[in-house]
């Protein structure tokens, strides 16, 4: 269980954290101590003076050995690579993509990501058909649904840059596929060892392990 006095000053502390846990929802989640909002000094929590985890999302991601979407309960959070392809193992089985030849958004914007290796939010939803404000949460419920069957998660987030080369508003997440960041034989590894249960029991009793005061069916509701 993480302690409760640890707390994440640079993106190296992240980083080893998530890679020490394997995994690690970015906001609370009903599991004390177990998000990135909980163990991040208040000076960097959304701060317009200096830099903290919302903005080190992006720089982690390119270093390449933690997976960034929202992978719980459809919110966001990190995964970290050894943990990866057992979690997709049992995400595909639970959020199976809808058939090929199927006009449902969530196979058109998949399609789009796997032709374009990927893409801008905004640009997605003008090839789809969901572009503008008034589409935004449905576009946002097809997504996180890509996310947490691990069809899709983000590579990087893109801000607007003011005319002394400052960063300003909200980062746009360009989205990609696993397969397109992390490989194919690597994300699917564990598909062709183990069963979707078989992997969702490993990573059950790592969970245990890692927090032993979380519920099952705590567990369960982050998990499924």
């Amino acid at each position: 269980m993480m302690k409760d006095s640890y707390l994440f000053w640079h993106p190296a502390d992240l980083e080893q954290k998530v890679l020490e846990l394997g995994m690690l929802p970015f906001f609370e989640n009903g599991i004390p101590g177990f998000s990135v909002a909980e163990h991040t000094p208040s000076e960097l929590w959304f701060s317009d003076e200096a830099d903290g985890p919302w903005e080190w999302k992006g720089p982690l991601i390119q270093l390449g050995h933690c997976a960034y979407g929202k992978f719980f309960n459809r919110k966001a959070g990190w995964v970290s690579l050894e943990w990866l392809p057992d979690l997709l193992n049992v995400r595909r089985a639970a959020y199976p993509l809808p058939s090929e030849d199927s006009q449902q958004p969530e196979r058109l914007i998949y399609e789009v990501l796997t032709m374009d290796h990927d893409a801008l939010s905004r640009d997605l939803k003008r090839e789809v058909g969901l572009g503008g404000m008034k589409l935004k949460s449905t576009f946002e419920k097809y997504m996180a649904t890509l996310q947490m069957g691990l069809f899709a998660c983000i590579s990087d987030f893109e801000y607007n840059i003011d005319k002394h080369g400052n960063r300003y508003g909200w980062g746009l997440a360009r989205y990609s596929t696993p397969e397109m960041l992390y490989g194919a034989d690597f994300v699917l590894s564990a598909q062709r060892e183990r069963t979707p249960e078989e992997s969702f029991q490993r990573i059950l009793t790592h969970m245990h392990r890692i927090l032993p005061n979380a519920s099952e069916k705590q567990l369960l509701k982050l998990l499924k």
